[in-house]
Parts: structure tokens; C-alpha cells; sequence
């Protein structure tokens, strides 16, 4: 046999006898899930503030038409006024009454905003920046979000923010996204707060404060904003700018969670898993961890990963090796190494699924590159 295939058959029988030595050490993974901590940008982006531009200009528009109808509005913006060609561009981008019309809501917005029209100028750089009506140019969308921002609109300093923080048709500032992002911040605007919160947790444009972020963080919550919740949940975990307690930890959660906020549903399966801040209850983690799973594609790998354990030992749910595998792999084609390891654990010990160590070591391998 030659010294080639000798390797390979030494470097299988290497990682088998790992497993094997491991044994069940899926078991054990079981009470070292750690909650999730989260990492800087998973803030709000530029591309993604159709709820906060549109709700706005759509609250703006049924108000409006409370007083005018759509031919008094068109009469209005033909005459030059500026709030009822700003109202005109909302009534095309909703197709309210009319065709839905992205081009003749620019029009009618750029002309309200060329006369200092605030809500005008956030949306046209929103468009911009969207592609929308327009050729896409953040750099253009910078000129109207900062027309805007100057003025005072929270909305526009929010998104000035944003592009700031991603380098979008601006040079990445961390200090001048913390200045946009404060301004809108001290107007009530809670992704603002949330975001204020994440720079200064982490360092990025200002001095890292958890203090500081804990008091934006809780500014936010109170306010029902679900990452702010989220974040509040994990700073009281941690003990990172307030006490440690774990009860108050699962009650930020669980109001983040009760909104669908997957990462605290998954942490407050951890905190019923752990029995932290609440009194053990294997059910209560299996309901939180598969709402998390089930979230709109691809759902959450780490739940998957957990109900995978919870299957395996039959904790909070009858033992089923077969739906094991099936978090298992869930988790596993998500990239999730744990999942990975586990699924190759399975495909060893041939428990729920055919024994294949061929499979086994393929997962294995996977794991082990992360």
C-alpha cells in the first residue's frame, strides 16, 4: 500500500478515535450554551429603512387627504406649494388613487425638497440610495439625507448616520456616524438609541462606555425597540454596565423575544436551559429554542443546533435520534461547527441515520476547519 493512502487511512482513523474518545460529547454541549453577545454591525442599514422613511411619509399623506382630495393636492403642487408636492410625491409611491409610480414620486419630491421641503429631501436621498425612480448614487442620496439632517429631520440624521457607519457615498467615519446617530438619538428616534448603544459598547467613534451604552440601550427599550431589548438582555447577563442579574437579563429578553426577536428567544431558551434568572425547565428552552429555529429562512442554527441536543437526550421532548439529525443537519448546512461535529457524531455511532464513517469524518472535517 503505498505511504499516500497509509496517511489517509491513519488521518480517518485519527479523527475516529477522536470521536470515540469524546464519546457523547454532544451531551455535554448541553449547559455550556452561551448566550449569543453581539458584534457591531449588526446595525441598521442604509439599504433597509423602507419601514422608517415610508411609515412616516404614509402617516403624512392619510393626513393630508383628511383635508384635500388627490385633485386639490395636484392643483396645490402645481401651483408650487411645497407640502402638497411633497404629499403628491407620497400618493404616486403608494399608488393612492393613482398608478404606483416611483418616477413621478421623485419628481414631485425633488421639486418640494429643491425649496427646503425636509420630508422631501430624507425620502428623495432615501430613493437614491434605493435605486428607486433613479439611477442609484449614494453620493447624491448623501446630498439630500444631509439637506435634510441639517435641518433637524431625525429620520435623515438616522440614515446620514448609517452611511457613515458603512462607507456608503461617504468616506466609513465611526465619529461622524456617533454625531448623526446622537442627534436623532436625543429626538426619541430608538434605532438611533439602539445603535448609539453599539458604539459605545464597542469602541467605534467614541470611547468604549458601557454605561453609556446601557443608558441608550434602556432609552430604546422602554420604547419597545426589540434589538435595544435584546441588547439590555445580554448587558445584564454580562454584568457590563449594570449589576449582573439574570432576572432582569430574561426580562429584556422575553420582551424582545414576545416580538420574534430570534437571538432572545434563543438566549432565553439558554437562560430556561441553564436556570438562569428563572427556574429550569427543559420545555420552556425546547419552545424557545424552536421559535428561533422556525424564524423565516434560514431560521437561527444555533436553536437548531440545541434542539438537535434536546432530541438526542430526550430533555423537554421524547428522545428521537432521527429528528436529531434533521436539527443537526439544519444547523450544520448553515455552517453552525457544532452541528457539524454533532451530525458527525451521529453518522459514527449510526444513530438515527445509517452508520457511515465516511460521513462522519466529512462532517468532522468541516468542523474542524471553522
Amino acid at each position: 500500500m503505498t505511504s499516500f493512502l497509509w496517511g489517509v487511512l491513519i488521518a480517518v482513523g485519527v479523527l475516529i478515535a477522536v470521536a470515540v474518545w469524546m464519546g457523547n460529547r454532544i451531551v455535554q454541549r448541553l449547559l455550556d450554551v452561551n448566550a449569543v453577545v453581539p458584534s457591531l454591525m449588526d446595525l441598521a442599514s442604509l439599504m433597509d429603512l423602507s419601514e422608517l422613511s415610508f411609515n412616516a411619509s404614509f402617516n403624512a399623506m392619510k393626513a393630508y387627504l383628511e383635508k384635500y382630495t388627490p385633485d386639490e393636492v395636484e392643483v396645490k403642487a402645481r401651483h408650487g406649494d411645497p407640502e402638497a408636492q411633497f404629499n403628491l410625491g407620497n400618493i404616486y409611491c403608494f399608488g393612492r388613487g393613482v398608478k404606483q409610480d416611483y418616477e413621478e414620486a421623485v419628481k414631485w419630491w425633488r421639486k418640494a425638497a429643491e425649496q427646503g421641503n425636509a420630508d422631501a429631501q430624507d425620502n428623495l436621498g432615501f430613493m437614491y440610495a434605493r435605486g428607486w425612480g433613479v439611477k442609484q448614487d449614494y453620493e447624491e442620496a448623501i446630498k439630500w439625507l444631509r439637506r435634510a439632517a441639517e435641518q433637524g429631520h431625525a429620520i435623515a440624521q438616522f440614515n446620514l448616520g448609517v452611511a457613515y457607519a458603512d462607507g456608503e457615498g461617504v468616506k466609513r467615519d465611526y465619529e461622524e456616524a456617533v454625531k448623526w446617530w446622537r442627534k436623532a438619538a436625543e429626538q426619541g428616534h430608538t434605532t438611533a438609541q439602539n445603535n448609539l448603544g453599539r458604539m459605545y459598547a464597542d469602541g467605534e467613534g467614541v470611547e468604549q462606555d458601557y454605561d453609556e451604552a446601557v443608558k441608550w440601550w434602556r432609552k430604546a427599550a422602554e420604547q419597545g425597540n426589540t434589538e435595544a431589548q435584546y441588547h439590555l438582555g445580554v448587558a445584564y447577563k454580562e454584568g457590563k454596565g449594570v449589576e449582573q442579574d439574570y432576572e432582569e437579563a430574561v426580562k429584556w429578553y422575553r420582551s424582545a423575544a414576545d416580538q420574534g426577536h430570534a437571538e432572545a428567544q434563543f438566549n432565553l431558551g439558554v437562560a430556561y436551559a441553564e436556570g438562569e434568572g428563572v427556574k429550569q425547565d427543559y420545555d420552556e428552552a425546547v419552545k424557545w429554542w424552536r421559535k428561533a429555529a422556525e424564524q423565516d429562512y434560514p431560521g437561527h442554527a444555533k436553536a437548531k443546533c440545541k434542539l438537535g441536543i434536546m432530541y438526542y437526550f430526550g430533555e423537554g421532548v421524547e428522545r428521537d435520534y432521527k429528528e436529531a439529525v434533521e436539527w443537526f443537519r439544519e444547523a450544520a448546512d448553515q455552517g453552525d461547527a457544532e452541528a457539524q461535529y454533532n451530525l458527525g457524531v451521529m453518522y459514527h455511532e449510526g444513530k438515527g441515520i445509517k452508520q457511515d464513517n465516511n460521513e462522519a469524518v466529512k462532517w468532522w472535517r468541516k468542523a474542524a476547519e471553522q
